[in-house]
């Protein structure tokens, strides 16, 4: 349970650094470190570096604090194998989620995007429950996404079919 834990706030943080950064989440930090630091649950940079994976030059400084940060605070967020954190969407949204998903995958085909890697249903989820740290309220995701998302939830915006049967966001007709 701790490790997962420590996992998904690594995995968190290494999603953030990647936006930061605007490189890909594995030249931040590999699966490989990623899980071994997860299992190692090191406590010093000197553990840290001990870790399989993690190279002395890439890690060091700044990066070193928040590593070890992200690996406390997913220490006290222990998770059950299998567990997720509990996601509560109110019963008047969760009619906007076949609609997010539709307009997802039509934003992924845009952008040739595969959309289980623009959004996931959890992304959705985790959207529509209001967590500030969704993946769709953060980098470039909400950059594409979240004022049409935004428009969906809220009314201002409607999907609609064109002629050659794309889904396309307008104003809501009275």
């Amino acid at each position: 349970g701790e490790a997962i834990g420590v996992a998904r706030s690594l995995a968190r943080w290494r999603e953030r650094r990647a936006m930061q950064l605007d490189i890909p989440v594995r030249r931040v930090m590999s699966d490989m470190a990623l899980v071994s630091i997860a299992q190692a649950r090191p406590a010093s940079e000197a553990q840290l570096l001990g870790c399989r994976g993690v190279e002395g030059r890439q890690f060091g400084g700044e990066m070193t604090v928040e590593i070890l940060d992200a690996l406390r605070m997913g220490i006290h967020a222990v998770f059950a194998p299998g567990e997720t954190r509990r996601i509560e969407i109110d019963a008047r949204q969760r009619g906007a989620i076949p609609l997010i998903v539709a307009w997802v995958a039509e934003r992924a085909r845009l952008s040739e995007l595969d959309p289980a890697f623009l959004a996931t249903r959890q992304d959705v989820d985790e959207y529509l429950a209001g967590f500030p740290d969704a993946r769709l309220r953060q980098g470039w995701r909400a950059d594409l996404l979240l004022s049409d998302l935004d428009g969906l939830v809220n009314g201002s915006l409607a999907l609609s079919v064109d002629e050659r049967g794309r889904l396309r966001l307008t104003p809501p007709t009275s």
